[in-house]
């Protein structure tokens, strides 16, 4: 088994994100992988807020939280499971993450994107559409 191996996985906080979480820790059981959840928000909801940056450092509390929680609710021994957070546009970040050395992406069909992403799952079909790595989009 190669103990190098690396699957990134979004998270949103939704219960999709959950099952893709839960996914990645039973392929990295059966391939001696490391799992990172990363969660990317848009920065855009903050962009004319005179408050901006207290509102961007909350925010990233809260990411940290539910990161943390999911960490919790999907730990199996064995298996390292790192986070991280980060701004901009999720599809397109998740896809330059990859970039640095992972062997997979798993995400969630459906999770807690705008309404205009409400009847696409328009993350997971961008990082199909944009990956360089494999991806894998769990119901």
């Amino acid at each position: 088994m190669a103990q190098n191996r690396r699957i990134l996985v979004g998270i949103d906080g939704s219960g999709a994100a959950i099952r893709a979480a839960r996914m990645a820790v039973k392929i990295a059981g059966i391939l001696g992988s490391r799992v990172t959840l990363a969660m990317i928000e848009s920065p855009e909801d903050y962009a004319l807020t005179v408050e901006r940056e207290s509102l961007i450092k909350a925010k990233e509390e809260l990411m940290m939280d539910i990161l943390q929680n999911t960490k919790d609710e999907i730990a199996e021994e064995g298996i390292e499971i790192d986070t991280m957070i980060g701004l901009g546009n999720p599809a397109m970040q998740l896809t330059e993450i990859a970039k640095g050395g992972f062997d997979m992406i798993i995400v969630g069909r459906k999770g807690l994107g705008t309404m205009k992403g409400l009847f696409s799952g328009s993350v997971s079909i961008r990082l199909a559409q944009h990956s360089v790595v494999p991806v894998m989009i769990v119901p």
